[in-house]
């Protein structure tokens, strides 16, 4: 059996079609808060997970991390990081992005790569792009995401089975449209 990078190709387009002809299930949302100024829209029903959780799911963690859970997914789950004294660049989260793009790239070249793209949450822009990775029992889908809150740098991921993609990825970006400071952080 020879390896042929255009049988590779067509499956790989041939998943992202499938994926995109998939229904989407409408969700209520509802406001959250991570770190110490963002606030964004998640599914109703969404909560943010214990420390046992996080500490379990993601033992490589160094920096403090919000995690939520969604509701009626067990797997699937959304991580931010706030940076503590790194600022965004110039071209705001988008260094950064591409940054960590290349860097998976070149560590797990096999992990098939989606898309990227730009989410306008009026002042904010959010920087993402996603792929899909190997776990032990199958596919995970990765959305990882970039944006300056306060001149600091937040960062995350989405992560879900990669079978439960085309379902959750516009909730997500979704999501990232409704990314805002908080406004009460600066009264009072």
């Amino acid at each position: 059996m020879g390896y042929n990078d255009l049988k590779i190709a067509i499956k790989r387009r041939k998943k992202l079609q499938q994926r995109e002809q998939q229904t989407e299930r409408e969700y209520e949302f509802e406001p959250f808060r991570a770190g110490e100024a963002l606030e964004f829209d998640l599914p109703a029903g969404s909560a943010r997970a214990e420390e046992p959780f996080i500490k379990r799911r993601y033992p490589h963690l160094t920096r403090p991390a919000v995690v939520f859970c969604m509701p009626g997914d067990p797997a699937a789950d959304i991580l931010f990081q706030e940076g503590e004294e790194r600022t965004a660049g110039e071209n705001g989260a988008g260094d950064e992005k591409e940054a960590v793009r290349n860097m998976i790239m070149r560590l797990h070249p096999a992990n098939p790569f989606y898309g990227e793209g730009v989410e306008d949450a009026g002042r904010m822009k959010v920087e993402w792009f996603d792929f899909d990775s190997f776990g032990l029992d199958g596919m995970i889908y990765n959305l990882m995401f970039f944006t300056s809150v306060c001149g600091r740098l937040c960062s995350g991921s989405f992560h879900c089975e990669s079978s439960r993609a085309a379902a959750w990825k516009p909730v997500i970006l979704k999501t990232f449209q409704s990314f805002r400071e908080w406004e009460d952080k600066y009264e009072g």
